[in-house]
């Protein structure tokens, strides 16, 4: 029997706000998972680290406005 290859979908959003031309996370929501950046996804710390360790880590940016960015990664499990 073949074994099946199942794609796992993980998506991060960062809703932030801007103080002085920093970015600071105001919220945050994980479908699938965030590993191994979660204790960079916290309220008021900065977005900038929490972002290159998802970039790091196989996710892409797939999206922005204003206030928010959005990041996705595909995983095979």
């Amino acid at each position: 029997m073949a074994q099946t290859t199942r794609i796992q979908t993980d998506l991060v959003t960062i809703r932030f706000r801007n103080v002085s031309g920093a970015r600071f996370i105001t919220g945050f929501c994980v479908i699938g998972s965030s590993s191994p950046c979660q204790g960079f996804l916290t309220i008021n710390r900065r977005v900038g680290p929490a972002a290159n360790c998802l970039l790091r880590n196989g996710f892409v940016l797939i999206g922005s406005s204003r206030n928010a960015v959005v990041y996705q990664r595909n995983r095979i499990v």
